[in-house]
Formats: C-alpha cells, structure tokens, sequence
C-alpha cells in the first residue's frame, strides 16, 4: 500500500473530495445534496483560479485514490487573510498521517499491537497508576521536561564573557556535560527507585540489597547492616544481601562506562563483570550455607520492618522505614546538589592532575571513594581532563575498591559482628583484586 502526499491537482480529486465531505457529514450533521454539491462547486472554481505561490492544494493519495486533502486559498490574502479549507481525511488515514508517510507499514501494525496490549492491560495500569502520588508524577514530568527539552538547549560551550562564562572555562567540563551527567545518573537510580518502592514493595534482604544496588549500593549497605542489628539471628542473609548490592554496584559502573565511553566498556568489562559475578557468587553461597529460616514473619509481609524482628521485639524509633532507599532521585533539589558535587569533584580532578599529576588523580580516586564515587566516575568519563583511557579505568577501580572499604566500615559500625565478618571477607577480597587489576593498568 503506498502513501503519497502529492501538491496539486489530479483528474479525479474534485469529486473525491466531494465525496469525503459528503460521506463524513451526512451521517453526523444531516448535510445533504445542497452541501455536496456547495463543495463540489468552489473547490471546482478554486482549481481554476489556482494560483502557485499564492495558493496551495495538498492530496493524501493511497494506492492512487485520494484519501485525504487540504487546500489554502489566498486569493483574499491581502485583504481578508489566507483561507484554510477542504481540510479532511477518511478513516483509512485519519490518526496516521505523520506514520503512514514517514515509515514502514509493519510499524503500522506494530503501533496498532502495542495499542491493543495496553488496552487489554489497562486493569493493571490502573492499579499501578493508583499506587503513585500525586507528587511524584508531578516531579517526573518536570524532569523529563528538563531531560527532554532543557538538556537540547544548554550550549555545549559557555556563551559570553561574563563572570559565569569564566568560571565554566575553568572547569574539565562543559554546562552540557554537567546536565548530561545529572540526567543519566538520576536516571539509573531512578530505575532502582521504581523497583524498590512499586515493583517489588515487599521484599526480603536479597532483593533489598539486589534492587537498592541499583538505587546506591553505599545507602543499600547501610541499610542492611541496620536491619541485621535489629534482626539478631539473620546474619548470613543480611550479609549476602551486602554482596549483592555490591554487585550491583559493579554492574552500575560498567553501564556508566558503557555510555560516556564505549570504547573503554569493552577494556574495562571483562573485570568489572568478574567482580559483580565474585561478589554475587560468594553471597549465594553464604545464603545457602546457612542453617537460618528465611526471614519472613508470620504475621507482617517481608515489606514491613515488623518481619525483620523477632517475636516480642519492638521497632526501633525512627527505623520504621528505608527513607535513604525511597527517595525520589528524581527531585529537583537531588538533581542540583549532584551537579554542585560533580562540577566540585571535576574542579578537584583537575587540579589533583595539575599538581601530582598520575599520583594524584589516583590519591583522589582513593578519597572519593569513601563518599558517593558516581560524581567522581562521571567526571572522569566525560571531563577534559588530558588523560587516557588508562587512567581513566585505574581511578575508577581504585574508587570502587576504596567504597568497598567504606562499606566494610559501615556494616561494622552499624551491622552485627558476624554480618560484617562475613560481608567483609568478601568486600576485603574484591577490593584487593581491585587494586592488583589497577596496579596492572599502570
């Protein structure tokens, strides 16, 4: 079937026009004979008059057989203004144009599929829809109006030469770059955050530390290492959860990596994949050994801290919830603070560079990891640094094995001895290949 949008007249259009006039108003607003033949007769004395440059006529031919028209008439333009008329499309175009011109028919099909799926899932839909506040839609759709409409129009180079276009020619980094980075970043845990709060509300461990991965490992290892204290007898699991969020926690880089810098994915991949699968093999294999029940309540879902506890105990004050891990990434105020830290860690990369050169950036790399590594890792991926890709897979390496170290010292401070003895073997022993995977980069 081909479609063609064709400009002028054709032998034949004057009364097919006629036609889906007639055939589309008769039935809705009772016209008749009088109006048919009222279009026949001006569109018949527009086609003589034609005038191009002035006037314009524009026929949706389908196999041949006009479907569809459009016509100016300018014939009063001085005076009165154009005239828009014969404007109209019959049921086999109407709601494709823009598709049926631009692609193929099999992605006609396929949007008609796609239309049939939701509405046979709209019972679903709802329910899902009915479980979002009101605020959180709000908060997406100014970010995909700052993601999708904002991001094209911040210039990829500071304009002017005020005092701001100054202090962006100081940085490794374009405004750009800086909302790029925001955008992508927040985008990831945001996927983390959709399936920690309505995917999978109720949840064990495993899944807490596998999804809150996605979200951040450093606030998911928190968080478990908190619930082992309040869960005594549940070490192995709580422990194993660690392993896996930081496994996810590898997985995360090399999908940063994979998007700033392709070509440093297929270097760097096999070793981060390595070390996600290290990590999440030792955590199966603590849960298996285990001698513990799973840890599920009888009277609460998994979801609820009350699972977490033994009969009789109370909750703690305060911990009644995971607020670190049902955050909106998405808010605003999140979105600007992690483009404050990533221009401020881009400034202190290149100033480590300019001062201790190779040495320096790898101190750095080693005193970012003991706070959030992603504004760090993306500056690295994406600044104007002067390094190579070398060095660029070495600082993130050593920043990954030095917020192992953090969350070693996080399951110990607030997680039970035998969790973070557990935890800690594992995170110890990816931190050192790390290094020795790092030192071999040199």
């Amino acid at each position: 079937m081909a479609t063609v949008l064709h400009q002028g007249y054709v032998p034949g259009c004057i009364g097919r026009v006629a036609e889906l006039h007639a055939t589309y108003y008769s039935p809705r607003a009772g016209f008749g004979l009088y109006f048919e033949s009222k279009v026949a007769r001006e569109l018949a004395a527009f086609c003589e008059a034609y005038q191009e440059g002035r006037d314009g006529l524009w026929l949706v031919r389908v196999d041949g057989r006009v479907e569809g028209s459009l016509a100016i008439d300018g014939s009063r333009a001085a005076t009165e203004g154009a005239h828009l008329r014969w404007f109209i499309a019959s049921d086999a175009v109407r709601g494709t144009g823009p598709v049926a011109l631009n692609q193929p028919h099999w992605f006609l099909v396929l949007f008609g599929v796609s239309i049939l799926f939701v509405l046979h899932s709209k019972g679903k839909i709802r329910v899902f829809t009915d479980r979002l506040e009101t605020g959180e839609v709000v908060t997406a759709c100014k970010f995909l109006a700052i993601a999708g409409v904002v991001l094209p129009l911040i210039p990829s180079a500071p304009l002017g030469a005020g005092l701001v276009a100054q202090i962006f020619d100081s940085l490794p980094v374009t405004p750009r770059q800086i909302w790029m980075a925001v955008v992508i970043t927040t985008t990831i845990s945001y996927l983390g955050y959709v399936l920690q709060t309505y995917l999978f509300p109720r949840k064990g461990l495993l899944l807490t530390g596998l999804i809150g991965g996605v979200y951040s490992s450093t606030v998911a290892v928190l968080v478990l290492a908190k619930k082992s204290k309040r869960s005594p007898g549940h070490d192995e699991e709580a422990a194993a959860a660690i392993l896996l969020a930081v496994s996810m926690m590898y997985l995360r880089l090399l999908v940063l990596v994979a998007i700033f810098r392709f070509h440093s994915a297929l270097q760097v991949g096999p070793a981060l994949v390595i070390l996600a699968l290290l990590a999440a093999a030792y955590g199966i294999w603590i849960r298996r050994n285990s001698q513990e029940s799973v840890l599920v309540a009888q009277e609460a879902p998994p979801s609820t801290p009350e699972a977490l506890l033994e009969p009789g105990m109370e909750p703690v004050p305060g911990e009644t919830e995971e607020p670190a891990l049902r955050k909106n990434p998405l808010e605003i105020n999140s979105a600007l603070f992690f483009a404050f830290m990533f221009v401020a860690v881009s400034l202190a990369t290149k100033y480590a560079l300019i001062l201790y050169q190779g040495m320096g950036l790898r101190m750095l790399s080693f005193v970012v990891g003991c706070s959030d590594i992603t504004p760090f890792v993306v500056s690295v991926l994406q600044g104007n640094l002067g390094i190579g890709t070398a060095q660029v897979l070495q600082a993130i390496i050593i920043a990954s094995a030095s917020n192992n170290m953090l969350k070693v010292a996080y399951t110990y401070m607030f997680g039970t001895r035998r969790t973070a003895n557990l935890a800690a073997m594992g995170m110890v022993t990816l931190a050192a290949l790390s290094v020795i995977y790092a030192i071999t980069l040199i």
